[in-house]
């Protein structure tokens, strides 16, 4: 019998990542990746999503900005001269873990994306930060593992299947406790009304509140 994922499971998964116009823009390795279910390994939608599905489902996820990445913050762009950085002929991609001069300490990265004219723009938005992303999961594998079986070096999740920072964990969170709230509000709805009867007036439930008709 094909195995149902639950909360502590070691699952594999291949994830295709995909946007808007339909261009792949990041995916996993043939292997995929590993994970614990429900703990958080990943973005909070996916990791409940994931607790739907069993070993050999193939889903697709389209996650809003503030449920990854967040929106694009034009205050984590910095311009600062190359002397300044500390290092020799500074690229396009090198990451810093600070902005040389500028009292920042978030605990974000950095990453150079322009360099000329002596200046060098430091991005510590992600790469995807304000893009609306459609991820595409494949669950390879579901292994149910004791408490404490799991070591740190067993898992590894990509930065792009990981939210930007805490902030933006935070919001998606708090967007997943509203969106399940108000599919439990809807499935109490549902079933209200399938109790209701075919034909209300014809019962007597309503009977005191339509007028008789006179002779």
């Amino acid at each position: 019998m094909t195995k149902k994922i639950e909360k502590g499971d070691l699952v594999t998964v291949f994830v295709t990542v995909w946007d808007l116009r339909d261009h792949i823009v990041d995916q996993t390795g043939e292997e995929g990746v590993r994970l614990r279910a429900g703990e958080e390994d990943v973005f909070p939608r996916m990791d409940q999503a994931l607790l739907k599905h069993k070993e050999g489902d193939r889903f697709d996820l389209v996650l809003e900005p503030e449920e990854s990445f967040g929106d694009f913050d034009e205050n984590l762009v910095h311009l600062v001269p190359v002397d300044k950085l500390g290092v020799e002929n500074p690229k396009k991609g090198m990451r810093f873990s600070y902005i040389p001069g500028v009292p920042v300490d978030d605990g974000r990265g950095y990453i150079i994306t322009d360099v000329g004219g002596g200046m060098a723009v430091l991005d510590g938005n992600h790469p995807y930060a304000g893009w609306t992303l459609r991820f595409e999961i494949q669950v390879m594998r579901v292994e149910s593992v004791e408490e404490g079986d799991i070591a740190e070096s067993d898992i590894f999740i990509p930065d792009f299947l990981k939210v930007a920072n805490e902030a933006v964990k935070e919001e998606a969170e708090d967007r997943l406790e509203v969106d399940e709230a108000r599919a439990k509000i809807a499935e109490q709805l549902d079933k209200v009304d399938e109790a209701k009867p075919e034909n209300a007036m014809g019962t007597g439930l309503f009977t005191s509140l339509v007028p008789k008709k006179e002779d």
